[in-house]
């Protein structure tokens, strides 16, 4: 699990955490899964691309690294490494595509369409026609680190229900 911590160090060196922030990287259903090697595998939520490995926490207690499956609803925290793909550090399975119809992206908002209302985070099609009038002005722009919560549509799209910047966890 990826966190932030923001605090105040003292002069004795001593620190103290005032707040503490988790993000997800990524929520939604797995739709695929490939074998890396014996410790590794690549899995696909949402369009992004999740490695996920033994030494990565799962959640909860019976599901693990064997277990992931097609169409599990999982929770995503890790790094992003230099292609953009998601290095989990926790991955927690909340349901699946019959229980949990809401999930959520984080990522540089690409190919910004204002016309068509759309645009992409790493290759899934956001698209925000319904919550336009209410977003802050300025959100989304070009290469804007964005969350986006929304629902599944037709051709894969997402369709906002929530966009807001993210945190750059």
């Amino acid at each position: 699990m990826v966190v932030t911590v923001e605090g105040r160090v003292f002069q004795d060196e001593s620190a103290v955490a005032d707040r503490v922030l988790y993000g997800a990287n990524v929520v939604g259903p797995v739709e695929s899964v490939s074998s890396i090697d014996p410790t590794t595998k690549e899995i696909v939520i949402l369009g992004q691309t999740v490695f996920v490995n033994v030494i990565t926490k799962y959640k909860p207690n019976g599901f693990d690294f064997d277990s992931i499956a097609l169409n599990d609803v999982v929770e995503v925290s890790g790094y992003l490494d230099d292609n953009g793909s998601i290095r989990a550090t926790y991955l927690e399975k909340i349901g699946d595509i019959t229980t949990i119809l809401d999930y959520e992206v984080t990522g540089f908002v690409e190919n910004l369409n204002t016309f068509q209302k759309t645009f992409t985070i790493n290759g899934i099609t956001v698209d925000y026609f319904a919550i336009e009038k209410s977003l802050p002005e300025g959100i989304p722009a070009e290469a804007l680190f964005v969350e986006v919560e929304g629902r599944l549509g037709g051709g894969g799209k997402l369709f906002a229900g929530k966009i807001e910047l993210g945190d750059g966890l």
